[in-house]
């Protein structure tokens, strides 16, 4: 059997290029989700980010405006077409299933056909979901960004640096100009 290792190194875990190389033989058929969340919403989730977009929404309500320097570096360091980049040089595209997580807030008939591309990439038998579970789904949002300003959600998305990597990632995807636009979103 192969050996697999994942160094501990947490910028590197789980992305780093001795996982791809082993997934890509081992298991050459892998089909991988991603969920790409607006940076807003990505950044809230990032234990690191957290206390520093804290202190960026008080600069924002008290005036100063301050971007603290270690969630720029953050935010530079995060940008989803350099995560995804390399696993789409490891596996061709079609074991690739994007969902946009902003999508995941629609109605109940929308999560499902959400669930349904879900089930038809990884070949499972269709399956009609409970609306109390399709709710479920959609609130998945409540519990990381319900104390976020409609400010800060507009600034964070809005950042040019966070601006070019949408567009260089809608370019890696062969997706139209604006298919994500998080900033106009926000």
């Amino acid at each position: 059997t192969a050996e697999f290792r994942v160094r501990r190194d947490a910028a590197q875990v789980p992305a780093n290029e001795a996982t791809r190389l082993w997934l890509s033989r081992n298991l050459p058929h892998l089909r991988l989700l991603v969920l790409l969340k607006s940076p807003a919403d990505r950044f809230m989730s990032n234990p690191l980010a957290t206390r520093k977009l804290e202190r960026l929404q008080d600069s924002l309500l008290d005036g100063s405006n301050a971007m603290p320097p270690k969630l720029a570096q953050i935010l530079r360091d995060n940008c989803y077409v350099d995560k995804l980049a390399p696993w789409f040089d490891a596996f061709p595209r079609d074991r690739f299933l994007l969902l946009n997580s902003d999508d995941l807030r629609g109605d109940v008939p929308v999560r499902q056909r959400i669930l349904d591309d879900v089930h038809d990439f990884l070949e499972l038998p269709a399956h009609a979901y409970a609306t109390e579970d399709l709710d479920l789904l959609g609130n998945f949002h409540l519990a990381s960004n319900a104390t976020v300003l409609p400010l800060l959600r507009r600034t964070v998305n809005c950042l040019p640096v966070l601006v070019d990597c949408e567009r260089r990632l809608e370019a890696l995807l062969d997706a139209p100009p604006g298919a994500f636009d998080w900033c106009a979103r926000a």
